[in-house]
């Protein structure tokens, strides 16, 4: 970033001299930080004429995206639904989007004939989705039920809608004869399902429960576990003290112990193993691990200073350590290893992350600026990473390699950041909205590291690319965005560019690990002394979120992958053969939109430039691009130019030193711009990657 100004970066694989190759980046001042900027794949508003928010988010293994919400509008986007029409006040939604994000594989509403909203939504392998909310209607939709009556004035309901969304497996109140409502689900790979929430009721059912009675104060919280079937309860419980307390998250292992996040009031809320057993202020967060059973704890704690506190999403990893996020007034909120040691404004957004005992932090920090910021939703990747967002009213909300980097306007803009796995560092940090008032609510993370959220947006300009809907349709709607947060060529996950290098004369493979442009380490790769096999790029090949090496040789053209985990190679896959020398890969992109890295031609005999679609390693179908028959013309690197969240074409003319992109939208070329020309030929741009 100069003055301010963002200038994009490219990188290319070059010839450094007669035996070495590597991966470069191109000029830039090197007295500015080089940041890797994420990328908006798309975002969309989803909503009818009045009000939609969207509470819930999850994606499935190929990308789908599933949201929860509730909607007051009558003409809301409905598609193959179950429910075609809203039957009361508020009715809840729930839509399915394909991997591009403009278009609804299903919506539907579901409700009856008073409010009704899902505040959570959980996915299973199988594609069903499970949602859970609160309803206040005698009517709502039950089938295969535990509970068939709303037994108060307004009961937490958990619903499970098969994979086509036009049919409902099982749908059942729960509660008690006051009012209750559930807040957060998970489900095991049994297709259980497990909520948590609030109950107000003093009859609230309760089986194999570790506390079997209400405690008093406004609420408890309660966590339930409810069978694969949705007719009977494994068990449900109580958890609170003699104030309110309220559940708002809930997160489950392998093994079935359920670990529960939210905020008490009460000075005797249970804790054991506690790392701290004492309340700090009117009001702390929680994180309590329930054993399989239901029916004991492994340890429950406080997290709070002496103002209030409390945590509004949790999320686990495989060790059993807990990332917590929510919001903190405190100015002594417990921080160890922080990215931020103070609190910025009147509250502050947190993550922390609790070992696996419960009774040690491995990291605490705020994150805010110096108004008021909150957390609503938390998740990590398989590295350890936590990705947060929430809203942010601060107008100097620490923002790092930003998609939008400032505060656009109104009581609230969105917020999505990225802590390293050590919580010191911020990967990347960004507002996300209009001139009204935005938050988000949800988010989710692929195994590629792409960042999901939702959320409701009152701006009329809030950002949209490749949207199922391109304006605002009420006072209010729900939205939903996809961040490309991954970098091709970051081979030790820290959100940061590395360089690969290829010796051509001993075959050595190498990568020097970077922070911005200071080496801090190198690794060598497996060796390959065969000089046919030619390095061609870099991509994510398996969607595991972690750069793979494409790989051509020049002899027999045949095409490999080597999946990568890291610097170590996992296991390689060929691609199909081109034994014409004639065509070249020129670049990786993805040219249809379904979060897949594509291969790009270019034969150098006919001037034909040709995409394989590709399904990881698998080409689905070939598209030809228009012919250039000049072969001064190099297609020299693909990027997404202008910011629509498409994969662009940059070429150069080896003769007169033009340079141009080729806009794209898919494989239709929709416009062209020539940059500055370079007429020294010794100049190359760097966006090459075909350096053979």
């Amino acid at each position: 970033m100069t003055q301010g100004t963002k200038r994009e970066i490219q990188g290319r694989f070059v010839l450094l001299d007669k035996t070495t190759y590597g991966f470069e980046l191109g000029p830039y001042d090197k007295s500015q930080p080089l940041v890797i900027d994420p990328t908006l794949v798309y975002s969309t508003y989803l909503g009818g004429y009045y009000a939609d928010h969207a509470y819930g988010i999850a994606v499935d293994s190929s990308g789908n995206m599933y949201v929860a919400g509730d909607t007051l509008a009558t003409d809301f986007p409905t598609q193959n639904p179950y429910q075609a029409t809203n039957t009361g006040d508020y009715d809840v939604f729930i839509a399915k989007l394909s991997p591009s994000g403009n278009s609804l594989v299903y919506s539907t509403y579901l409700g009856g004939s008073d409010t009704d909203s899902a505040y959570a939504i959980a996915i299973d392998s199988s594609g069903n989705a499970y949602v859970t909310g609160e309803t206040y209607s005698t009517d709502f939709p039950t089938l295969n039920y535990y509970r068939g009556t709303n037994t108060g004035g307004y009961d937490a309901f958990v619903a499970k809608l098969g994979p086509s969304g036009n049919s409902l497996v099982y749908s059942t109140y729960l509660g008690g004869s006051s009012g209750d409502a559930a807040y957060a689900i998970a489900i095991d790979s049994s297709g259980n399902a497990y909520v948590a929430g609030a109950a107000s009721s003093t009859n609230f059912p309760t089986v194999n429960a570790y506390q079997g009675s209400f405690a008093g104060g406004g609420n408890d919280a309660f966590v339930a576990k409810l069978g694969p079937s949705g007719t009977t309860l494994v068990y449900s419980t109580y958890l609170g003290g003699s104030s309110s307390d309220e559940a708002s998250a809930i997160a489950i292992d392998s093994s079935g112990n359920a670990y529960v996040a939210g905020y008490t009031y009460s000075g005797n809320f249970p804790t054991l193993n506690p790392y701290q057993g004492t309340i700090g202020g009117s009001n702390d967060a929680f994180i309590t691990k329930l054993s399989p059973s239901g029916q004991t704890l492994i340890y429950s704690t406080y997290l709070g200073g002496s103002s209030n506190d409390g945590a509004g999403a949790i999320a686990i990893d495989s060790s059993g350590n807990a990332y917590v996020a929510g919001n903190t007034g405190s100015i002594n909120f417990p921080t160890l290893n922080p990215y931020q040691g103070s609190r910025g404004g009147s509250n502050d957004a947190f993550v922390a992350k609790l070992g696996p005992s419960g009774n040690s932090l491995v990291y605490s920090t705020y994150l805010g600026g110096s108004s008021g910021d909150a957390a609503y939703a938390i998740a990590i990747d398989s590295s350890g990473n936590a990705y947060v967002a929430g809203a942010a009213s601060s107008t100097n909300f620490p923002t790092v390699n930003a998609y939008q980097g400032s505060f656009a306007g109104g009581g609230n803009d969105a917020f999505v950041a990225k802590l390293g796995p050590s919580g010191t560092t911020l990967v990347y940090s960004t507002y996300l909205g209009g001139i009204g008032y935005d938050l988000a609510s949800a988010i989710a993370v692929d195994s590629s590291g792409n960042a999901y959220i939702a959320g409701l947006t009152y701006s009329g300009n809030f950002p949209t690319v490749n949207p199922y809907q391109g304006t605002i349709g009420g006072y209010y709607d729900a939205f939903i965005a996809k961040f490309n947060m991954s970098t091709p060529s970051d081979f030790n996950n820290d959100g940061k560019s590395d360089i690969l290098w290829r010796n051509t004369a001993t075959g050595q493979n190498l990568v020097w690990y970077m922070n911005g442009v200071v080496r801090t380490g190198s690794v060598f790769l497996t060796t390959v002394t065969d000089q046919n096999w030619k390095m061609v790029g870099t991509n994510d090949f398996n969607n595991d979120g972690k750069p793979d090496i494409l790989w051509r040789n020049t002899a027999t053209g045949q095409n490999l992958v080597w999946y990568m985990n890291g610097v170590v190679r996992t296991s390689s896959v060929f691609l199909t053969t081109v034994t014409s020398q004639a065509w070249k890969i020129v670049g990786t992109g993805d040219f249809n939109n379904d979060g897949k890295p594509d291969i790009l031609w270019r034969n150098t005999s006919t001037g034909q430039n040709l995409v394989w679609y590709m399904n990881r390693v698998v080409r689905t179908g070939s598209v030809y691009l228009t012919t250039v028959t000049s072969q001064d013309w190099k297609i020299v690197g693909t990027n997404d130019f202008n910011n629509d969240g498409k994969s662009d074409i940059l070429w150069r003319n080896t003769s007169t030193g033009q340079n141009l992109v080729w806009y794209m939208t898919g494989v239709s070329r929709i416009g062209a711009a020539y940059l500055t020309p370079v007429t020294d030929q010794g100049w190359k741009i760097v966006g090459e990657q075909n350096n053979y």
